[in-house]
């Protein structure tokens, strides 16, 4: 095998990054997959040292990645998650940019759906909100921090958790003058705060909704002993910890074995979260929340289950629907299935990052 592609890979969440850079090597070792010419495949930003080609597959969005934007280059192939980042490219950098998901990761152990042992699985931390209000509160400057709190009031008002929508709004209610460039500058400098505060409070808000209405919830990651300490006796007995550090293919084994995965991305407002494609391909119904990239890549596909952040307490009887009806939810688990192996396997990815970045190889 040659070595004419190098991994620039950091660290993420549960490790996921650095498995998927590890799960294209392996892919085409397997496949015994040799380059014609020298190609650097990079997950996130890495500054401008590398040979040959390169292909930057932005896992963080522009508001996450602040400087290193900046080590992106005009003859990268720029391959994103979201819509967002790529329109933010193609107006502040003149940047073009493909929007591609995340491949799914499929587990050896996947049961039947009538077998399934776990109602409804979340892979994902406890993070309280309060925190993060509180570093805006110290990061950001006094009209800064005033549009950011003013934004979230404004996005938590009319249920609409669209950073930029909830920026404009707030400034055109307050009377105050923008550009569509103070926007950009304005989120990209400042804007992960918010999001970070958004995504959190939603997370939360959902899992005690689901725990209050006595729907088992088994979750992973970091913290959920100081939610098990807030919740009554009543609610601790529907909340399951699985450990806080899981790999990601333990992480599979567990959607494996369940029958609904939630998936909680406000953030990614045009693109799809790899819990959706690992869901999938591991045969769980996904339930998740929508955006317009989720309803084009799903149009007339009953393989997820959709949710709106205006109708959350719709979602427990949504998600007891599914549980109570396992002969309907079967099919739609195979149809999930069968859309994820032909769509959102590691070959499907490979081939499409080199058909557009021009990577020729050969076997």
């Amino acid at each position: 095998m040659d070595n004419k592609l190098c991994l620039k890979i950091p660290q993420g969440p549960y490790g996921a990054v650095k498995f998927y850079g590890k799960e294209i090597e392996k892919y085409r070792k397997k496949n015994s997959i040799q380059l014609e010419d020298q190609l650097t495949f990079s997950i996130d930003v890495d500054g401008n040292n590398f040979s040959g080609k390169r292909i930057v597959y932005l896992w963080s969005s522009y508001t996450n990645l602040g400087e290193k934007m900046k080590g992106l280059c005009a003859s990268d192939c720029i391959v994103t998650r979201d819509d967002e980042t790529k329109r933010f490219l193609e107006k502040r950098m003149n940047l073009y940019s493909h929007v591609l998901p995340m491949f799914g990761l499929k587990s050896k152990k996947i049961k039947k759906f009538e077998e399934r042992k776990i109602p409804v699985f979340f892979p994902g931390s406890y993070l309280e909100e309060h925190s993060t209000l509180s570093n805006i509160e110290k990061v950001y400057p006094k009209v800064m921090c005033d549009i950011a709190i003013g934004s979230i009031r404004w996005m938590e008002k009319e249920k609409n958790y669209h950073l930029g929508s909830g920026i404009c709004s707030y400034l055109s209610q307050e009377g105050i003058e923008y550009s569509e460039d103070m926007i950009y500058s304005y989120l990209e400098i400042y804007g992960y705060l918010v999001e970070d505060y958004i995504r959190r409070k939603l997370r939360n808000q959902i899992i005690n909704i689901l725990l209050k209405s006595q729907i088992p919830v088994h979750v992973c990651g970091a913290n959920w002993n100081i939610l098990y300490e807030k919740l009554d006796a009543s609610e601790q007995k529907y909340l399951y910890v699985h450990g806080q550090n899981l790999s990601i293919e333990a992480i599979s084994d567990l959607m494996a074995n369940s029958k609904v995965v939630l998936n909680i991305s406000p953030n990614l407002h045009g693109g799809l979260h790899e819990r959706v494609t690992m869901a999938m391909i591991n045969g769980a119904i996904c339930v998740t929340d929508e955006n317009d990239y989720i309803l084009e890549e799903f149009q007339n596909r009953n393989v997820v289950e959709l949710f709106s952040f205006a109708h959350l307490k719709n979602l427990p009887g949504r998600i007891k629907k599914i549980l109570c009806n396992e002969e309907e939810w079967k099919v739609r688990s195979e149809h999930a299935i069968q859309m994820a192996n032909s769509t959102y396997t590691v070959e499907n990815f490979w081939n499409q990052i080199c058909e557009w970045s021009g990577t020729k190889t050969y076997k």
